[in-house]
């Protein structure tokens, strides 16, 4: 799959979203690797290649992104039982490396 030809500079984020964290520090809900593309869990489980990943969702309260997979993800997919939630979070928490920092560097940003 290639690259998709967006500038996280043209990605349509929330006007109090936290700006994008360095490589390696720890998430602070900026959305924008969200945003940029769907992460190759929601490739999989949303069936969605490119665009704005559907399960990112905006939490007020926080101010900040966060992923809907991770928090909720029955509210996304329609097969996993409400009871399996927190399991089922912790999977998708695991696999998309939360607690490892960020790595999010699209092309046009560098590293």
């Amino acid at each position: 799959m290639s690259a998709p030809s967006r500038r996280v500079e043209d990605l349509d984020m929330h006007k109090d979203a936290p700006p994008r964290p360095k490589v390696g520090e720890p998430c602070n809900g900026c959305g924008l690797c969200c945003a940029y593309a769907p992460c190759p869990m929601a490739q999989v489980r949303l069936w969605q290649e490119e665009g704005w990943c559907s399960a990112l969702e905006w939490h007020d309260g926080e101010k900040r992104y966060r992923c809907g997979l991770v928090i909720a993800p029955d509210r996304h997919i329609w097969y996993i039982p409400r009871l399996l939630r927190k399991m089922a979070g912790r999977y998708f928490s695991r696999g998309l490396a939360t607690a490892h920092g960020c790595d999010f560097y699209p092309a046009d940003t560098g590293r």
